[in-house]
Protein backbone atom coordinates (compact mmCIF):
# COMPACT_ATOMS: atom_id res chain seq x y z
CA UNK A 1 0.00 0.00 0.00
CA UNK A 2 1.39 3.23 -0.70
CA UNK A 3 1.30 6.22 2.14
CA UNK A 4 -0.66 9.22 1.32
CA UNK A 5 1.15 12.66 0.95
CA UNK A 6 -0.03 15.40 3.05
CA UNK A 7 0.68 18.76 1.68
CA UNK A 8 -1.82 20.30 3.03
CA UNK A 9 -2.73 22.32 6.33
CA UNK A 10 -5.91 20.44 8.42
CA UNK A 11 -8.98 23.00 8.90
CA UNK A 12 -8.29 22.58 12.73
CA UNK A 13 -4.76 23.94 12.08
CA UNK A 14 -5.68 26.87 10.17
CA UNK A 15 -8.67 27.51 12.78
CA UNK A 16 -6.16 27.41 15.28
CA UNK A 17 -3.33 29.43 13.74
CA UNK A 18 -6.17 32.22 12.69
CA UNK A 19 -7.64 32.87 16.05
CA UNK A 20 -4.28 32.60 17.76
CA UNK A 21 -3.39 35.98 15.36
CA UNK A 22 -6.38 37.20 16.33
CA UNK A 23 -5.93 37.42 19.99
CA UNK A 24 -2.70 38.94 19.63
CA UNK A 25 -4.08 41.50 16.80
CA UNK A 26 -7.54 41.92 19.63
CA UNK A 27 -4.28 42.53 22.34
CA UNK A 28 -2.13 44.27 20.34
CA UNK A 29 -5.14 47.41 19.19
CA UNK A 30 -5.93 47.23 23.44
CA UNK A 31 -3.06 49.06 24.02
CA UNK A 32 -3.32 52.54 23.20
CA UNK A 33 -0.07 53.42 20.83
CA UNK A 34 -2.21 56.50 19.31
CA UNK A 35 -1.60 58.29 23.09
CA UNK A 36 1.17 61.39 22.65
CA UNK A 37 3.53 61.80 24.90
CA UNK A 38 4.88 65.12 27.08
CA UNK A 39 7.84 65.20 24.87
CA UNK A 40 5.72 65.38 21.81
CA UNK A 41 3.09 67.54 22.71
CA UNK A 42 5.85 69.74 23.78
CA UNK A 43 7.00 69.78 20.68
CA UNK A 44 3.38 69.79 18.82
CA UNK A 45 3.37 73.74 21.26
CA UNK A 46 6.81 74.64 20.24
CA UNK A 47 6.26 73.87 16.25
CA UNK A 48 2.76 75.86 16.74
CA UNK A 49 4.07 79.17 17.25
CA UNK A 50 7.49 78.40 15.20
CA UNK A 51 4.75 77.76 12.31
CA UNK A 52 2.99 81.23 13.02
CA UNK A 53 6.43 83.11 13.02
CA UNK A 54 7.42 81.34 9.98
CA UNK A 55 3.90 81.72 8.23
CA UNK A 56 3.90 85.34 8.76
CA UNK A 57 7.56 86.13 8.06
CA UNK A 58 6.89 84.62 4.80
CA UNK A 59 4.29 86.42 3.58
CA UNK A 60 5.66 89.61 4.59
CA UNK A 61 8.62 88.30 2.34
CA UNK A 62 6.34 87.67 -0.70
CA UNK A 63 3.64 90.73 -0.04
CA UNK A 64 1.13 88.11 -0.05
CA UNK A 65 -2.22 88.69 -0.95
CA UNK A 66 -4.98 87.85 1.49
CA UNK A 67 -8.50 87.04 0.78
CA UNK A 68 -10.70 87.76 3.33
CA UNK A 69 -14.86 86.50 2.96
CA UNK A 70 -15.53 90.01 1.97
CA UNK A 71 -12.98 91.72 0.04
CA UNK A 72 -9.54 91.09 -1.43
CA UNK A 73 -6.36 93.17 0.35
CA UNK A 74 -3.91 93.47 -2.78
CA UNK A 75 -0.93 94.45 -0.55
CA UNK A 76 0.22 94.54 3.31
CA UNK A 77 1.49 97.27 4.64
CA UNK A 78 2.93 95.69 7.82
CA UNK A 79 2.28 92.24 9.35
CA UNK A 80 2.22 92.14 13.28
CA UNK A 81 2.28 88.82 15.96
CA UNK A 82 1.57 89.82 19.12
CA UNK A 83 2.35 87.36 21.95
CA UNK A 84 0.72 87.56 25.43
CA UNK A 85 2.53 85.60 28.03
CA UNK A 86 -0.17 85.51 30.50
CA UNK A 87 -3.19 84.57 28.15
CA UNK A 88 -0.90 82.35 25.88
CA UNK A 89 -2.72 83.63 23.05
CA UNK A 90 -1.21 85.06 19.61
CA UNK A 91 -2.75 87.37 17.74
CA UNK A 92 -1.92 87.11 13.71
CA UNK A 93 -2.95 90.65 12.52
CA UNK A 94 -2.37 92.31 8.82
CA UNK A 95 -2.47 95.94 7.89
CA UNK A 96 -3.14 96.27 3.79
CA UNK A 97 -2.06 99.79 2.39
CA UNK A 98 -4.77 102.69 3.11
CA UNK A 99 -6.75 100.21 5.45
CA UNK A 100 -6.72 99.61 9.30
CA UNK A 101 -5.47 97.19 11.08
CA UNK A 102 -7.02 93.57 10.96
CA UNK A 103 -7.62 90.78 12.96
CA UNK A 104 -6.72 87.30 10.74
CA UNK A 105 -6.59 84.67 13.64
CA UNK A 106 -5.31 83.75 16.81
CA UNK A 107 -4.36 80.86 18.55
CA UNK A 108 -5.34 79.69 21.53
CA UNK A 109 -3.23 77.45 24.28
CA UNK A 110 -4.42 74.29 25.95
CA UNK A 111 -4.14 73.07 29.41
CA UNK A 112 -0.81 72.41 29.78
CA UNK A 113 1.22 74.82 27.64
CA UNK A 114 2.11 77.74 28.67
CA UNK A 115 5.13 80.30 28.03
CA UNK A 116 7.56 80.14 30.57
CA UNK A 117 9.39 83.21 29.19
CA UNK A 118 9.44 86.05 26.73
CA UNK A 119 12.76 88.08 26.72
CA UNK A 120 15.29 89.81 24.38
CA UNK A 121 18.63 87.49 24.31
CA UNK A 122 21.56 89.31 25.47
CA UNK A 123 19.11 91.42 28.55
CA UNK A 124 17.02 88.47 29.40
CA UNK A 125 14.32 90.86 30.67
CA UNK A 126 11.30 88.81 31.00
CA UNK A 127 8.28 90.68 29.07
CA UNK A 128 4.62 90.30 29.99
CA UNK A 129 3.56 91.07 25.87
CA UNK A 130 5.78 91.15 22.74
CA UNK A 131 4.92 92.30 18.88
CA UNK A 132 7.06 91.43 16.22
CA UNK A 133 6.47 93.79 13.69
CA UNK A 134 6.98 92.15 9.69
CA UNK A 135 7.75 94.38 6.81
CA UNK A 136 9.04 93.28 3.63
CA UNK A 137 12.31 94.64 4.38
CA UNK A 138 13.05 94.45 7.97
CA UNK A 139 11.23 93.08 11.73
CA UNK A 140 10.68 95.21 14.47
CA UNK A 141 10.46 93.69 18.08
CA UNK A 142 8.72 96.30 20.39
CA UNK A 143 10.07 96.41 24.11
CA UNK A 144 13.05 95.05 22.70
CA UNK A 145 15.97 96.81 21.12
CA UNK A 146 18.50 93.45 20.79
CA UNK A 147 19.02 91.77 17.79
CA UNK A 148 17.41 89.03 19.00
CA UNK A 149 14.15 87.24 20.97
CA UNK A 150 13.76 84.16 23.05
CA UNK A 151 10.42 82.27 23.84
CA UNK A 152 10.83 79.62 26.45
CA UNK A 153 7.32 77.62 26.21
CA UNK A 154 6.94 74.90 28.39
CA UNK A 155 4.51 71.18 28.73
CA UNK A 156 4.53 69.92 32.09
CA UNK A 157 8.19 70.95 32.99
CA UNK A 158 9.63 70.07 29.53
CA UNK A 159 10.84 72.69 27.74
CA UNK A 160 11.66 74.47 24.49
CA UNK A 161 13.83 77.53 23.26
CA UNK A 162 12.69 79.39 20.22
CA UNK A 163 15.05 81.78 19.09
CA UNK A 164 14.38 84.55 16.37
CA UNK A 165 17.33 87.12 15.01
CA UNK A 166 16.15 90.66 14.02
CA UNK A 167 18.77 90.55 11.29
CA UNK A 168 18.91 87.07 9.46
CA UNK A 169 15.30 86.23 9.77
CA UNK A 170 16.06 82.92 11.26
CA UNK A 171 13.84 80.95 13.54
CA UNK A 172 15.35 78.31 15.72
CA UNK A 173 14.02 75.72 18.10
CA UNK A 174 16.33 74.38 21.34
CA UNK A 175 15.81 71.36 23.29
CA UNK A 176 16.16 72.62 27.07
Amino acid sequence: MRKKIKNAFTIIELVVVITLIMIIVFWLNSLNFGKLSDLQKSDIFSNKIIWELENVRNDALVWKWILDSTEKFTSIQKWKVEIDKNTWIITIKATPLNWTERELRKVIKSDKENIHKLSCVWGEEDLQKLEINFTWDKIDFSNCTKSQIKIVTEFNWDKNTISMDRISWLIKKEKK
